[in-house]
């Protein structure tokens, strides 16, 4: 008798050895083995059928026990990723997080996982600018002065680093009258292709708002709406604490506020090709005093002039709910100037 269980064994091994379920569309299932995603194509061994090349617009879902490096519609190259499909939905078990898919058609190319596990972190997407501008502003101010910012932007496959900073002085027959310093650093942490913890801090100092110093600190959660060649859109919402000192003592403010912040790229004719519109804001509201608010705004568009260097001209919005004194509520400023990018 025990050799008959043997025997049953070696035939049923094949199909132990290829556990694989494959889902199709018009509610085929397929036993067998995923081996790869090329293209358009989703290449299957089966026992029963051999070899084959399906059409991804026919694949439903898969589940497999092997590991794959994926690349998915707009999302970072994910690795060591074991799919499977469950609650009618197709998941992605991956080193960096799980997540799921729309539809498995999302998935561009899906090879088996390398030996030696992912790679390191590595630079995905390194961009940056030095931008100088002259500016014509209303408000507080009426002066034409000089503004010189900076960004370094680093991608890597599951986190981002943001570090900017802005010098502005403003100039009166030829001697500094104010000046705007400004350096902040942003921390993003992908749990998924679009959804992140974010952490923020800040330094500054205002002349232009009698503000001696500003401190900013929060984190929160943000989301990828888009991260394309052609469009990038994300937006965060948390908790900060502000910490304001002004040249008149009486009028410096401490309090944890709400911050909402959206940053936003529209590259026409795809990145670095071509008109680049964006706008990005920050909004402050205090926990304490509904009435103690702020938003700054920042927008416009930019056209590469040669390979590193593009002209713009942007509108920078300014408000603050309780201004100092002797300054006005709002701001506007517009920005004329270059810009060198990387």
């Amino acid at each position: 008798m025990r050799w008959q269980q043997y025997i049953l064994l070696l035939l049923l091994l094949p199909s132990l050895v290829m556990a694989d379920t494959l889902w199709m569309k018009n509610g085929d299932r397929i036993s067998g083995k995923m081996t790869a995603v090329l293209g358009d194509s989703l290449s299957w061994s089966s026992e029963s059928f051999g070899e084959l090349s399906i059409d991804l617009t026919n694949v439903k879902a898969v589940s497999s026990e092997e590991r794959f490096d994926v690349d998915i519609t707009d999302s970072p190259r994910l690795y060591g990723c074991r799919p499977f499909y469950e609650d009618s939905r197709q998941w992605l078990q991956c080193s960096q997080y799980t997540l799921t898919v729309l539809a498995f058609a999302d998935i561009e190319e899906a090879t088996a996982a390398a030996v030696d596990g992912p790679p390191q972190p590595v630079p995905t997407s390194y961009t940056g600018f030095i931008r100088l501008s002259a500016e014509s502003s209303h408000g507080n101010k009426e002066e034409l002065d000089v503004n010189v910012s900076a960004e370094e932007s680093i991608r890597l496959v599951d986190t981002r680093h943001i570090i900017s900073g802005e010098y502005r002085i403003e100039t009166d027959d030829e001697e500094q009258t104010d000046k705007r310093q400004l350096l902040s650093y942003q921390y993003n942490k992908f749990l998924t292709p679009v959804w992140f913890l974010s952490a923020n801090t800040s330094v500054s100092s205002d002349d232009f708002k009698d503000i001696e110093s500003r401190y900013v600190a929060g984190v929160g959660f943000g989301y990828q709406f888009w991260e394309t060649e052609f469009v990038e859109l994300s937006m965060e919402a948390g908790i900060n604490y502000l910490r304001e000192t002004y040249h008149i003592a009486e009028e410096d403010r401490n309090r944890p506020a709400f911050r909402w912040a959206t940053n936003y790229h529209w590259y026409l004719q795809g990145r670095d090709k071509g008109p680049d519109l964006f706008y990005k804001h920050e909004y402050f509201v205090s926990m304490l005093d509904s009435s103690d608010w702020e938003v700054s705004a920042y927008g416009g568009v930019s056209y590469p002039i040669s390979d590193r260097l593009s002209a713009f001209v942007s509108l920078q919005l300014d408000y603050d709910g309780q201004p100092p004194a002797t300054k006005e509520a709002g701001d506007r400023i517009w920005l004329l100037g270059v810009d060198y990018g990387w």
